[in-house]
This record gives structure tokens, C-alpha cells and sequence, in this order.
């Protein structure tokens, strides 16, 4: 069963949007409806619950998400399937690093914040985990030899 809550109460997350927030996100929905998905694949870096990919997904796109927290990943995969366009979406557990041969990251495998430092609801002991860490141009590199042709 996949859920993601929104609004006040316990273990939910609030979303609040500011005219910073808003203005990115007008300009990212309106590249995604002006672009070409059989020509563009969308990749969402600092996936969380997977929101701008599931717009993506909704118009059409190959969607490649990205983000360090393991719940993210799990939520991401949950919002993607509730709106029936699991295919065609590929999570990535991992850190983006500027260099090549990062050290892998350590993570709260329970968390799905921004910045992946803090617990929302859970309460108790943070599990920690460690996630690599890689460059972005050998993820893409990873992904265009995944592909089918």
C-alpha cells in the first residue's frame, strides 16, 4: 500500500510554498509543457515524494529521479504508481557529488526532508544508512547504456 500524507498531524509533511518555490515551479511545468517528450527525458535531482516527475510522467516523459534519502526513493516509486505511470521512471538512491570518487553519504534511512537530516513523525533513533555517492555525467552515462534502443 502506498500513501503520502500532506497537511498538519502526526508523521505528515507540510508543504508551503513561497514566490520563490512558485516561480520554479511555474518554470519547470512550463519547459515540460513546451518540450518534446520523445526527444527529452526529465531528471529530477532532489526527488522527495517525486511531485515534478509525476508531472513530467503525466505529459509523457522518461523521468530519472535522484535523491540521497532512501524514503524519498519509496515515496517517489509509491506517488509514481498511485498515478499509474510507474513505467518509464527510473530512482536512484545516491548522492551527486562534483567528483568522481566521492565517499558514500551518511543518511537517515527513515527521513524525506529537504537536506535528508531530520525525522518528521517518526519519533525514536535515527537508522542510519550509507549511500554512494556519484558524478552526475557518469549517472546520466549509466542510464543512456541501460536504455533499450
Amino acid at each position: 500500500f502506498c500513501g503520502l500524507g500532506a497537511g498538519g498531524g502526526e508523521g505528515a509533511v507540510d508543504w508551503q510554498m513561497n514566490d520563490h518555490h512558485r516561480s520554479t515551479s511555474y518554470a519547470i511545468l512550463y519547459e515540460l509543457a513546451h518540450a518534446k517528450p520523445s526527444e527529452t527525458a526529465f531528471i529530477d535531482i532532489g526527488l522527495n515524494i517525486g511531485w515534478y516527475s509525476v508531472q513530467a510522467g503525466l505529459l509523457g516523459f522518461e523521468r530519472i529521479g535522484v535523491d540521497m534519502q532512501p524514503a524519498c526513493i519509496k515515496y517517489a516509486r509509491c506517488n509514481q504508481e498511485l498515478n499509474q505511470i510507474g513505467l518509464g521512471f527510473t530512482a536512484l538512491n545516491l548522492a551527486l557529488s562534483p567528483v568522481p570518487d566521492a565517499p558514500p553519504v551518511r543518511i537517515d534511512a527513515h527521513s524525506c526532508t529537504g537536506g535528508g537530516s531530520m525525522s518528521y513523525g517518526w519519533g525514536g533513533a535515527k537508522v542510519h544508512v550509507n549511500v554512494s555517492s556519484k558524478h552526475l555525467g557518469v549517472v546520466l552515462n549509466e542510464w543512456i547504456a541501460a536504455t533499450p534502443a
